[in-house]
């Protein structure tokens, strides 16, 4: 039985009309009547009599009303129980996280969660993410956030975000040379790319359609080749060449005097998901429950993300 349509039928009773009772719970009369109906076809009885506009319990309903308020009121007591021991529970949370991939999320998970529980301590261990694995398995921490996976049947994994990277260049950096027009005409240019030297530009290659000129490109020397979202970020704003930036924490770097400019906004940029990982078997307290829940709550309201310098949203 549906527990709504109870908590609206005893606050009807309570109330002695519908329009009443509407208004105590915000919602319109219509919706209100719609629950009863569906209630009283539900159970095969009548609940109320209909008098002048005015309703009053059947004996059926009389019956119902008594044990269905005792039983909401057992439920919500346990509810607030439940939101007390949030405030009162303590223990540590520990979670390897790829900070390239995270960082600019994960102040905003962890501040929500210590806002219901804030007793609780976390303790971060910062990792590269072919590194992660062992931890969880290991049993060095609960939780990681991970973007790539070797030994993925060893572990539960929740999609949390996307984010994106795009294809950028300083305004400086670009004006020492021709309008780029075409892909080839990025051969021209200084690449600066992030853990491997060709890899950025082999996948955003193929993914639009220029896998033929893959070859070509890795006979380009790569200028800089760096391995934290951060720094790579912070050359191109320098004008060190052009790269896929990192498009959260580019967007806030933004300012008058220096910006990156999307060198081809009609292609599609570079999407990467993160996953919250956790070990299959193991034994998980209320607090580890709780945060699981939690972060899963929380990829819902964040189902996807926007290239910030263009670029369509990441598939959900």
């Amino acid at each position: 039985m549906d527990l709504n349509k109870l908590r609206t039928f005893v606050t009807v009773a309570d109330c002695g009309s519908i329009s009443k009772a509407a208004e105590r719970l915000y919602r319109t009369q219509p919706a209100i009547s719609n629950q009863l109906k569906d209630l009283e076809n539900e159970l095969k009885i009548s609940l109320f009599e209909r008098r002048n506009a005015r309703i009053f319990l059947t004996e059926e309903g009389q019956r119902l009303h008594q044990t269905a308020a005792e039983h909401i009121a057992v439920l919500e007591d346990a509810a607030l129980r439940l939101r007390e021991d949030k405030q009162l529970t303590a223990g540590t949370i520990r979670i390897a996280v790829e900070q390239d991939s995270i960082g600019y999320q994960l102040p905003k998970i962890l501040s929500g969660f210590a806002e219901q529980f804030p007793n609780v301590r976390f303790e971060l261990v910062a990792s590269t993410w072919d590194k992660i694995e062992d931890l969880l398995i290991n049993n060095e921490v609960d939780f990681g956030f991970m973007v790539y996976f070797y030994k993925r049947e060893f572990f539960e994994t929740h999609p949390v975000f996307t984010f994106s990277r795009t294809l950028v260049g300083s305004e400086e950096y670009l004006s020492r040379f021709p309008p780029v027009k075409k892909v080839e005409d990025l051969l021209n240019l200084s690449f600066v790319t992030y853990i491997s030297e060709f890899g950025d530009i082999r996948w955003w290659l193929k993914k639009n359609g220029f896998s033929q000129l893959t070859s070509t490109f890795e006979k380009q020397p790569t200028k800089i080749m760096i391995s934290d979202a951060y720094t790579l970020n912070e050359m191109l704003f320098a004008g060190m060449g052009i790269g896929f930036s990192f498009d959260e924490m580019a967007a806030q770097r933004q300012a008058k005097d220096q910006k990156l400019v999307n060198i081809f906004p009609d292609l599609e940029p570079m999407f990467g998901g993160v996953d919250l990982a956790y070990r299959k078997v193991r034994n998980e307290s209320f607090l580890h429950e709780s945060f699981r829940h939690y972060v899963v709550e929380y990829a819902k309201d964040h189902p996807r993300t926007q290239g910030a310098f263009g670029g369509a949203p990441c598939p959900g």
